[in-house]
């Protein structure tokens, strides 16, 4: 099975990412996502074992880990039809 794993991103951030994604759609007709404003922490991948194991592994990373504040600056792209910030 193919899986993202992402973090949300809520709040003011969430909102103005989605005031965007309107804009850009309604602007130049361009399909949206259907991915809510997120964080990529690792991009699709074929996983093939246990899916309890991948939960482990993401309950036990979150725990260790506390959240801190970040700051977004500047945009920029990759292959010609991603762009982000």
């Amino acid at each position: 099975m193919r899986y993202v794993i992402v973090s949300d991103v809520r709040g003011k951030a969430g909102e103005m990412n989605n005031a965007l994604r309107k804009e850009v759609r309604e602007r130049f007709e361009a399909k949206s996502s259907t991915l809510p404003a997120h964080i990529t922490i690792k991009a699709p991948f074929d996983y093939h074992d246990s899916m309890e194991d991948l939960k482990i592994a993401i309950s036990n990373f979150v725990k260790c880990e506390k959240a801190v504040p970040y700051q977004i600056e500047g945009y920029h792209h990759f292959d010609r039809s991603v762009i982000y910030m």
